[in-house]
Order: C-alpha cells, then structure tokens, then sequence
C-alpha cells in the first residue's frame, strides 16, 4: 500500500491525509485496513486510487468532518470539498461512507459495500455521489437524515437489503433533472 503527496510517501493514510493541504492530491494504491477520518483541515483535498481498497472492520471506512466551504478561486463560491475517486469503500457492520453534521465529501468513480450497514450516511452533512456504485449493503444503500443531504448523480444503487435511497426527517436525496435520471436506478 501507497501513499503519496507529490514526491513524498508516507506510511499510512492517515499520515497522508494529516500532512495534505488545499489543492493537494493523495494518490493511494493497494489495500488499506484502516479507517480514514478527513479533517477540517482537509479542505480541498483529493484522494485518488490506483487499483486501490480501502476495508475497515467495525468503523466507516470514510468519515469525513470537513466543513464545506466555498471559495472564490474557481469563479464565485465555488465548492471546496474533500473528493475521493476511483476507491473501493468496503466496511463490515458499520456505515461505509459517513457524513455527520457539518461535513462534506465528494464521491466519484467509487464502488461501496458495507455488509450489515448502509453504505453512504448523511446524518447532517453533504455527500456528492458521482458515477458511483453502492451495492450490496446490509441496510440502505444511501441514507439521508437528519438535515442531511446527498446529490446523486450517475449513481447506481442495487442489492441492498432495505432499499437504494432513503431520506428521513428533513433528509434529502434531490434527483437529478429529468435528462439525467436515467443514469439513477433505485433498486432493492
């Protein structure tokens, strides 16, 4: 397992993700076990994967306390989320993917598994699900709740145990606009 910053390696994710700043990019590859916890600090910050797996036992594989931010730097307020892509997002009997309030994550070109748990949970926070598969969860494949909010986009939910989608509360899963709806399957 991997995991640079430019021309630097460090020893774990975890390290990788603590040193990362705005704009930077955390190319990872290989299988990593333990579970990644984004920041405040980590705003604007992208994980990308080389034939990469991030599988967690117990704990979301991704728990993400970024703040969104906006910021002016790509036109006016401009998103400033944490992405990961291209990983595979695998935990067992826990959230795979969890946004509690306040925090924001992009997801794109990621497959997600959590057996005995619901794949992506916005309890409160924002999740960007892009080009996506959450397959074969143990309960929803996406959960939106308590004020949470995930935007689906290209996402495809199928063999979950409860359903694809579900938002609860003032939870919301806004669906793309009729052009793009067929790329969104629901299906359980």
């Amino acid at each position: 397992m991997t995991a640079v910053i430019g021309s630097k390696s460090f020893a774990t994710l975890d390290e990788a993700i603590k040193a990362a700043r705005s704009g930077d990019t955390v190319k990872i590859s290989g299988e990593f076990s333990s579970p990644v916890s984004v920041p405040e600090s980590a705003s604007g910050v992208s994980i990308v994967g080389d034939n990469a797996t991030i599988s967690t036992s117990g704990k979301p594989a991704v728990r993400s306390m970024n703040p969104r931010k906006l910021s002016d730097e790509s036109g006016p307020m401009a998103r400033r989320d944490v992405k990961v892509s291209n990983v595979t997002l695998r935990s067992k009997d826990a959230t795979c993917v969890e946004v509690p309030v306040g925090g924001s994550l992009s997801i794109v070109d990621c497959k997600i598994t959590a057996t005995g748990a619901s794949g992506i949970v916005a309890s409160g926070g924002l999740v960007r699900a892009e080009n996506s598969q959450v397959e074969g969860c143990g309960l929803y494949g996406v959960l939106a709740s308590d004020a949470g909010r995930v935007e689906c986009v290209g996402l495809t939910a199928t063999g979950n145990a409860k359903a694809g989608l579900l938002a609860r509360g003032a939870g919301m899963c806004p669906l793309p606009s009729e052009q793009q709806c067929h790329s969104w399957r629901m299906l359980t």
